[in-house]
């Protein structure tokens, strides 16, 4: 792509951060670009820059970018609770970003029913 001339934008960092969720040395190198190039808080890649972080372990990465995104929707929410759910994390629900629907409501996004959805199966687990 560099190769070609063709510049780096918030679409094709989001696709590749998803494919190279699983190598986090290969999604660190694509978070500092991502940030050199000014487009770590944009909603998709900071979204999927969270999801690779918490799909790796490092909830306090991922609780970062997401207060750091320049907006939030309620499927960033919806992605980054199955997310920690997939890894078994969760402390996030205790004392983390996602402390009930306060914080839903605090943030402005309201709630959908994948949310609902998703937090109930969550709390079924928990």
């Amino acid at each position: 792509m560099h190769e070609s001339g063709e510049k780096l934008n918030e679409h094709t960092c989001s696709c590749i951060l998803h494919l190279v969720e699983d190598d986090l040395g290969i999604g660190e190198q694509v978070h500092a670009l991502a940030t050199k190039i000014g487009i770590e808080n944009n909603v998709a890649v900071g979204t999927s820059l969270a999801s690779m972080y918490a799909s790796n372990g490092r909830i306090e990465d991922m609780e970062f970018l997401f207060r750091e995104m320049d907006d939030i929707h309620i499927w960033c929410l919806n992605s980054l609770i199955l997310d920690c759910k997939k890894n078994k994390n969760w402390s996030i629900f205790k004392d983390g970003i996602f402390d009930g629907f306060a914080k839903i409501f605090e943030l402005g996004l309201g709630f959908d029913s994948s949310y609902l959805s998703i937090v109930l199966d969550v709390c079924s687990q928990y």
